[in-house]
């Protein structure tokens, strides 16, 4: 083999790694952020975070059925609030991709998506609420405790099994 064939070889070589590594960077940069029930399966939340997973697990078993109960009655609301927070999220990433781009469009619509997410979790809150009204002050304790106390988990990502911390790195 000659010396100017090894330096082609080791040229192709070098241009298909630098592929794979562009690949996988725009992989991760461009890739949609997952829905918030998978990521909460991954990793604890921020400190104070409350998640309706945690919340349920929390309950002592003779109120988490009333608890559902609750949750049940007030699904088709939830729902219809649900789809309006989505509808209002695709028209403001539809304001953002707008060419031209109208700010004042953009900030209208990412207005009104934050809006609809407000409205559903206000209403969400509002089921949690009913359902601690009736709670006697010391399992009221014990759920909100149990609710909003950061659990450890394991971490399953991609970047070796390191978990996540508190505070920005």
């Amino acid at each position: 083999m000659s010396k100017f064939n090894i330096w082609i070889i080791l040229l192709i070589i070098s241009v298909l790694i630098n592929g794979v590594l562009i690949g996988a960077s725009a992989r991760t940069w461009l890739a949609s952020p997952e829905p918030a029930a998978v990521q909460s399966d991954r990793t604890a939340g921020p400190r104070g975070a409350c998640s309706m997973r945690t919340f349920m697990r929390a309950l002592p078993d003779d109120r988490r059925a009333d608890v559902r109960a609750r949750f049940e009655a007030a699904r088709p609301e939830l729902r219809e609030l649900g789809r309006e927070a989505w509808r209002a999220r695709q028209q403001a990433q539809d304001a953002l991709r707008a060419e031209p781009f109208d700010p004042d469009a953009a900030r209208a619509a990412t207005a009104e998506a934050r809006a609809a997410r407000a409205r559903l979790e206000a209403r969400s809150e509002a089921v949690i609420l009913e359902a601690l009204a009736y709670m006697d002050p010391e399992t009221r304790t014990q759920v909100i405790e149990a609710t909003f106390t950061p659990h450890e988990r394991s971490w399953r990502g991609r970047r070796g099994d390191r978990p996540r911390g508190d505070g920005p790195r």
